[in-house]
This record gives structure tokens, C-alpha cells and sequence, in this order.
């Protein structure tokens, strides 16, 4: 029957046959779309295969050649393709239930979302384009079509092809990602420091930290380099944003808030500095070795505020009984230096 080739596909799929499953999944699917069933079964296949997705699109697939008429039906097809990491497959299906419902809520937010999940930079800022109104419907659909990543209907260069055709997908380890990143700003830079505000790189840079955000999940180590390489692209807000999402019972606290006083002090932010800095000295015990980082910057920060008897408490703070830290004694010369320039 065909509920013995729905169990056995999700056995053979379980065991890890995925090709053996398919061959049952679609005996399942003839036999119950030559009973009409699907639409019942549809439930009882979503929940036993739920970690089969590869298993629902055959499923859904099926369905497909006998109705083409329900948008829902269209985005579970597309999702289930996305997920099984057939993208070709899954955008021509959202692309159809936008032909069929372009106005409902539901499909809508289906295409933006697929869009941002695959990073697709240039049908993203058309989807933007449409939903304000600058590009008509038939505009969109070109867009959504197979090549139509490949010609931006917006006039701004900074939407252009060669800026934004390269996509991060979850595949790629964070440093090829990082590194993805890089070049596409690396490309585009000269025009906006040129003849574009530095705003129009952002749709690029919430794209990479949205997909970022799935591929780090509750990995903080990861989430620290993640900053440390957006502080290093000049991207010192990003990066103060990522710090914050590393919690206080993380190992990865301390580091955190030794990056954003590092990140605060190259921008010249010296007091939001010295609060993380403080804080740090109220987490680490006196000796360790966080705890002398947090001194040594501390000096170099009061110094940068003019405040050179601070500075120097600092560092007695920090060479008390032990040898320099770092360049310690170059630091405390300079600021000594400092002091008599002010005087």
C-alpha cells in the first residue's frame, strides 16, 4: 500500500540509502496520487520525514504534476528544495507562487525570506525596489527568472553585477565568508568613497551578518573572530554589535569586552573605552593575565584623555611586583613625555 512505501522510505532514508528512499518515495507518491490521497497523506509525510527534506520534494514534486494551483503548495515545494540544496529548484517554485498570488502576505514573505537566506544581494535590493513601488510586477518576474540575478533593474552603480553576484552560502566555513566579504567590498569601495555614501554598502554587510548568524549559531569563538575581522574591514560598528551578542557566562566574555574597549579606543570613544575596561577588572582576579591587558590599556587610554597621573597609577597598578608587560616601560615613557608637553 502506499503507507508501506512512505514507512519504508523513511527506514531506507534513516539508514542512510538516500537513493534506495527516493526509489520508495516516489512508489509512495504514484500510489497515492492515483488513489487522490496526497493532500491526505501530506501531514502524516511532513511529520515522519521531517528531516528528510530531500524525501518531501519528491513528495511535493508529485503533487506538483497533477495541480500547479496553490500557492502554499508552491512554497513548501521551494522550501523543501532550498533545503535539500537544489536553489535552481527552489527559486523557479517561489517564483511561481508569485505569479499566481503576487500580493498575498504570505508568498511575499516567502520570497524576501529565500532571497536573504541565499544572500542574493541583487534580487534582494529589486525585491526592495518592488515593494516600494519603483519596479512593476513584470520587472520582478525577470528578475526571479533563472538569469535574472544577472541584470539589476536599479540605476545605482552600487547594485551593479560585478559588486553583488557573489553569494555566502551556509557551505562556507566563516573565513572563506569573511573573506567573500572582503572582496565584495573591496570591488565596490572606490565607488563609494568616491561617489557614494558609505550607507550603500550596508544591504551587503546585513546580508553577511544575517547568514553569519546561522553558520555561528551559539558558537562564540567563532562570533569573537567574526568581529575581530569586521573591526580589521573598518567596520567598527558591525563589530561592536557582534561583541554584544557574546553573553557574560561565555569564556568569551572577558575577550569580548577587551576587543570593544580595543575597538572604542581606535575610534576615539575613550570613556565607553575605560567602562569595559572596568569591567574587566571586576571579573578577572588580579594577576591574570586579562586582568593586565585591562591595565595596560587602561594607562594607554587615560593618556589618549590627557589624564598622565591616571595613567601612570595604571601601570604601577600593573609592573607591582613582576616584570614589564608588553612594552609597559615604553608606554609609561611616553606618557611621561606627554605629561611634560602639557606642562
Amino acid at each position: 500500500s502506499a503507507r508501506l512505501y512512505l514507512h519504508l522510505a523513511s527506514v531506507e532514508a534513516g539508514l542512510g540509502t538516500e537513493g534506495v528512499a527516493i526509489t520508495s518515495m516516489r512508489a509512495f507518491c504514484s500510489t497515492a496520487s492515483v488513489r487522490g490521497k496526497l493532500r491526505e497523506y501530506e501531514k502524516q509525510v511532513l511529520e515522519l520525514l521531517e528531516k528528510q527534506p530531500s524525501l518531501i520534494a519528491v513528495f511535493y514534486t508529485k503533487w506538483l504534476e497533477t495541480d500547479r494551483t496553490e500557492p502554499r503548495v508552491l512554497l513548501a515545494a521551494s522550501r523543501a528544495l532550498e533545503k535539500s540544496s537544489d536553489i535552481k529548484g527552489a527559486l523557479e517554485r517561489v517564483r511561481e507562487a508569485f505569479v499566481l498570488a503576487p500580493n498575498d502576505s504570505t508568498v511575499r514573505a516567502a520570497v524576501r525570506g529565500f532571497l536573504e537566506r541565499q544572500l542574493d544581494t541583487v534580487r534582494l535590493h529589486a525585491w526592495e525596489g518592488f515593494e516600494s513601488g519603483r519596479i512593476d510586477k513584470e520587472q520582478m518576474l525577470s528578475v526571479l527568472s533563472e538569469n535574472g540575478g544577472d541584470v539589476e533593474p536599479s540605476s545605482s552603480p552600487i547594485h551593479s553585477k560585478t559588486a553583488l553576484d557573489k553569494s555566502f552560502t551556509l557551505d562556507k566555513s566563516l573565513s572563506s565568508m569573511i573573506a567573500s566579504l572582503e572582496e565584495q567590498l573591496g570591488e565596490i569601495g572606490g565607488v563609494i568613497s568616491q561617489t557614494e555614501p558609505v550607507s550603500d554598502m550596508q544591504p551587503i554587510i546585513n546580508e553577511f551578518r544575517r547568514h553569519a548568524d546561522t553558520v555561528l549559531g551559539d558558537d562564540e569563538a567563532g562570533r569573537w573572530d567574526l568581529a575581530h575581522a569586521l573591526a580589521e574591514m573598518g567596520l567598527s560598528q558591525e563589530a561592536l554589535e557582534e561583541l554584544k551578542k557574546i553573553p557574560p557566562q561565555s569564556d568569551w566574555y572577558v575577550r569580548a569586552l577587551l576587543k570593544t574597549a580595543e575597538i572604542l579606543t581606535t575610534s576615539e570613544s575613550y570613556l565607553g573605552a575605560l567602562e569595559n575596561l572596568q569591567k574587566v577588572l571586576r571579573h578577572e582576579p588580579q594577576g591574570t593575565s586579562s586582568h593586565s591587558e585591562a591595565l595596560y590599556q587602561m594607562a594607554s587610554t587615560y593618556m589618549h584623555l590627557g589624564d598622565g597621573d591616571q595613567a601612570l597609577r595604571m601601570l604601577d597598578l600593573l609592573e607591582k611586583g613582576k616584570a614589564p608587560y608588553r612594552d609597559s616601560r615604553s608606554l609609561r615613557t611616553r606618557i611621561q613625555e606627554a605629561r611634560l608637553k602639557r606642562a
